[in-house]
């Protein structure tokens, strides 16, 4: 048989089948983009309404009228509230807040609902203080505990005296890092090798 085919007429034609496959295999694909897309773009537009509401809202200074506020806001916005409105969540506003719910909760006939709320909205903004507190911790203490073993003249000692402390963590090594970087792109050489070997050393004591 010749393997002389000018026109192409004896060409092998891929199967019907097989051609079938492709187009909705790519077809699927095309969908799933466009389904993907779709998402992203919603979670877009509502991450942007999200802000101009918060934007919107003018916390008040006063305490009373700070609870009333924050008595006010959807469940799910307390804890962002509270994280922004921290330098106002004074003694003197939990002092208001705490009057309030003993207010309710003695009342010749308390609101078993509004005490409830007022309880939560209590513990919410509790909890949201701490974790800003716990963040703060966490971006400050490395910075303080790296400043002062790179200070000690004992390295190395200053370093296990920290890992005692549960100071060798994630953040302290990312710091590290980082400081190599800088050291690095300054070719302060010198620094580079000391802070590589105190890395070495701190990640034998990384706790989570």
């Amino acid at each position: 048989m010749t393997s002389w085919d000018p026109e192409g007429l004896f060409a092998k034609k891929p199967a019907a089948s097989n051609l079938l496959a492709r187009n909705m295999t790519k077809r699927k694909y095309g969908l799933e983009d466009a389904a993907e897309l779709e998402v992203k773009e919603l979670k877009a537009r509502e991450q942007k309404e999200l802000q101009r509401r918060r934007d919107a809202r003018t916390p008040p200074e006063d305490p009373q009228q700070l609870v009333t506020f924050f008595l006010d806001l959807p469940g799910e916005e307390i804890a962002w509230e509270a994280a922004r409105c921290a330098p106002l969540l004074t003694p003197a506003f939990f002092l208001q807040l705490d009057r309030i719910i003993g207010a309710e909760r003695f009342a010749a006939k308390p609101d078993a609902t509004r005490l409830k709320q007022l309880e939560q909205l209590r513990d919410d903004i509790t909890k949201a203080l701490e974790g800003v507190k716990t963040k703060l911790a966490e971006t400050v203490t490395p910075a303080e505990s790296l400043k002062g073993v790179l200070q000690a003249r004992d390295k190395k000692a200053a370093l296990l005296e920290l890992a005692g402390k549960n100071g060798i963590n994630a953040a302290f090594i990312q710091l590290l890092d980082e400081n190599i970087a800088t050291a690095g792109a300054a070719q302060q050489q010198k620094a580079v090798e000391v802070m590589t070997k105190l890395r070495a050393e701190a990640s034998r004591y990384l706790t989570a």
